[in-house]
């Protein structure tokens, strides 16, 4: 391997790194973030443990209420640590974005695509009728200069045989 080779692998390395690196930075603020928020919550869910457990004993008797209290439960911690933590929220907002942004180039990509596609299948068709127009048309004009070629030989022929019998009358 030469040195240039080393250089810009060293350099395309040290590229790519960067936004991992960026990214990585954005999940351990989060979780920083969250982890202060945590000593809070698990501070309310104590004082109300004993309500808690009564409430465990209702939904563990149906799987179903179980599913929709977790579901709930996710909803109300993602709520509060919304309203509550500017690095989770940063977090998702961020993220929301890259998927956003995501979606916005492979929607154009898609787009451009099938548009290009279109162009081109929308090109070989009026090739293909412009081509089959000037076939019919010169076959037409093939077609009506025989009929009157074999027009103009007949008139020819009856007007020299009207011309022959007409002298031959006169003599």
């Amino acid at each position: 391997m030469t040195l240039r080779n080393t250089i810009v692998t060293i350099g395309l390395l040290a590229a790519a790194i960067g936004p991992v690196l960026i990214v990585i930075g954005k999940v351990v603020s989060a979780v920083g973030s969250i982890m202060t928020f945590i000593p809070t919550l698990i501070g309310g869910i104590s004082s109300i443990g004993g309500g808690l457990s009564a409430l465990w004993g209702i939904l563990a008797a149906n799987p179903v209420t179980l599913v929709i209290a977790a579901i709930a439960a996710l909803i109300a911690i993602f709520v509060a640590l919304w309203n509550n933590c500017e690095g989770f929220r940063e977090f998702w907002i961020n993220l929301w974005n890259v998927i956003k942004e995501a979606a916005v180039a492979v929607w154009n990509g898609l787009k451009d695509f099938f548009s290009n596609i279109w162009n081109a299948i929308t090109g070989a068709a009026q090739a293909i009728w412009n081509g089959l127009k000037d076939f019919f048309s010169g076959l037409w004009e093939g077609i009506k200069n025989i009929f009157q070629t074999v027009l103009d030989v007949i008139k020819t022929l009856i007007v020299a045989r009207f011309e022959f019998y007409k002298n031959v009358v006169k003599i």
